[in-house]
């Protein structure tokens, strides 16, 4: 693998990760301010996960002055984006479990 490649998957991976943590972040925000608990599955959707990343990984390659991301980083960074956001969703510690309710 070239220098330049490994690091677009860097960064691609970087920042699906914080795009993950961002998805996250809105989402237990709402919800604490609507006066809901943190429970059940994850209530974010790939469509979210996919704005988010249209949005953020263009400026974040331009900014390092490489190409835009392709079509197949997008969707990659958009299913590791709602992943992450899973994964810190299921494990936050402001998360009640069903019985607790």
């Amino acid at each position: 693998m070239s220098a330049s490649a490994d690091a677009r998957r860097t960064l691609l991976a970087a920042t699906a990760t914080d795009i993950g943590q961002r998805l996250f972040a809105r989402r237990r925000e709402e919800m604490v301010r609507e006066g809901r608990a943190l429970s059940g599955g994850w209530p974010g959707t790939v469509r979210e996960a996919r704005a988010l990343a249209i949005a953020v990984l263009a400026p974040a390659f331009a900014q390092r002055r490489m190409s835009a991301p392709t079509t197949d980083e997008l969707g990659w960074a958009m299913h590791a984006a709602y992943h992450e956001a899973r994964r810190a969703w299921l494990t936050s510690v402001d998360r009640c479990d069903d019985q607790e309710l």
